[in-house]
């Protein structure tokens, strides 16, 4: 068991029973087309589905206990960075969504009014005809390693680029309530410690592994976590102009 968190993009972080087991199951990996230069680390989940079950499980057994730094993407207004420190991260519910609008109406009366916050409490991702409520209520959606970041930056940048999270970033129609936040909230990286054992979802641990051992692309995966992250468990919150900030990732 590691004493500091794993970051799954840095081998150096990685305990070494757990690098030994990963350098074997590269070696293998390396022999497929999947596991060759310019191919990308998720394609090592498709090659042969034995392996996929037996390696998903031994890395998960070899991690049992530690912890594994996840990022979540957002855009953070300046009472929400306090609330954070305060409280760690909940999985989405109703009402945390509707404490998220009542909170940003209190602190920002001159930019959102009771009629704006209920209308936008209505809209968005929650309540559109494709089901996207039942895969996101009850979750935190965090990615891992953070080069998800560069690797997926038009995937992410969304949440960087409008307030509101998962569930409210975007709304059914022109939403100016919306565009007075963002203008005056912060893109934000929450890193995070977790367990991996709390690390849900179609995500493996192993082909991000791998695929750093191998360096493919991509390397990186999505995950759901259904509980709670306590504060002690969050251990940054990374903003643009910050030496943390990745690269080249728009700060909008």
């Amino acid at each position: 068991m590691s004493e500091l968190p794993i970051d799954l993009g840095q081998q150096g972080s990685w305990p070494i029973g757990v690098r030994a087991l990963v350098d074997e199951l590269a070696a293998t990996a390396r022999r497929w087309p999947e596991g060759q230069s310019g191919r990308s680390a998720c394609d090592l989940a498709i090659a042969d589905a034995r392996f996929r079950e037996t390696a998903e499980r031994r890395v998960r057994d070899a991690l049992s206990g530690d912890l594994i730094l996840a990022y979540q993407a957002t855009r953070l207004l300046p009472h929400e960075v306090d609330d954070i420190r305060d409280t760690g991260l909940l999985p989405l519910s109703e009402d945390l969504r509707r404490r998220k609008v009542y909170r940003a109406a209190a602190n920002y009366p001159q930019l959102i009014s009771s009629g704006e916050s209920e209308w936008m409490l209505a809209s968005g991702p929650l309540t559109c005809q494709h089901g996207t409520a039942d895969v996101r209520l009850g979750v935190i959606c965090v990615v891992a390693p953070i080069c998800a970041f560069i690797w997926d930056a038009g995937g992410l940048e969304p949440l960087l680029a409008q307030w509101g999270g998962e569930s409210i970033y975007w709304q059914d129609g022109p939403a100016p309530a919306l565009e007075r936040l963002t203008a005056v909230s912060v893109p934000s990286i929450i890193e995070v410690a977790i367990p991996s054992e709390v690390m849900h979802g179609s995500g493996l641990l192993w082909p991000v592994m791998v695929g750093a051992v191998l360096e493919l692309e991509s390397p990186w995966r999505e995950w759901h976590v259904r509980c709670s992250v306590p504060p002690a468990s969050v251990i940054d919150i990374i903003q643009p102009g910050g030496e943390r900030w990745p690269s080249g990732l728009s700060c909008a």
